[in-house]
């Protein structure tokens, strides 16, 4: 009797188990983000199948290879291994986020946000489970209103630098014409002043 129930708490058990792995495999396979697992030799063991759309590989064709030889642009590669290899040596906080690009099996490069994890097992750092979210289109979009915004504040400034210029021409013709104003006006009174010595000089002569 005890046999018995003690192998039906293990069916039971076992039953649970794969029923999570189930759920676990679902949830994996559905959520629109990347979810990578790589094992200390930087390894992928596995990987989703958002991860598998994006790079444009079968999951087979991705599993085993190394991540950073591979699916990560050649420029970057050496200072993502130095910082994976901190990250698994505990020198490096995960759970932070970070943006670098991974290339597609047509070359294209997207920009992906990560979201690092360290995975354990009896204390022992095992590898790491990274989601990443395809930032690429947000990141060009960004790129293009800050373009515009350069553009914006470089006609701002072409048009202020032509008012100035404008100012500066009106300030100049205004000091013209006050310059002939005064020349009119000592003119007018230099006048009056010859013919008053005109009349001066005629009631002198009567």
């Amino acid at each position: 009797v005890v046999i018995s129930h003690d192998i039906t708490l293990q069916k039971q058990s076992e039953q649970k188990l794969i029923k999570s792995e189930k759920l676990f495999e679902k949830y994996f396979n559905l959520v629109d983000v990347i979810i990578v697992s790589l094992d200390l030799d930087r390894k992928v063991k596995d990987i989703n199948r958002k991860g598998c759309e994006i790079l444009g590989y079968d999951k087979k064709e991705i599993i085993s290879k190394k991540w950073f030889e591979y699916f990560i642009p050649e420029k970057y590669r050496a200072n993502l291994i130095e910082s994976y290899h901190h990250l698994i040596h505990g020198q490096l906080q995960s759970n932070e986020y970070v943006e670098n690009p991974i290339i597609t099996r047509e070359g294209e490069e997207r920009i992906i946000l990560w979201h690092n994890n360290v995975l354990y097992n009896d204390n022992n750092i095992i590898g790491t489970l990274s989601s990443g979210q395809d930032i690429t289109e947000r990141k060009k979009m960004e790129e293009e209103i800050l373009k515009h915004k350069h553009h914006l504040q470089d006609l701002i400034e072409e048009r202020t630098k032509e008012l100035e210029q404008k100012n500066q021409e009106l300030e100049q013709k205004n000091q013209e014409l006050s310059r002939m104003n005064d020349l009119f006006v000592g003119r007018e009174f230099r006048i009056k002043e010859l013919k008053d010595q005109l009349q001066e000089l005629k009631k002198k002569r009567q």
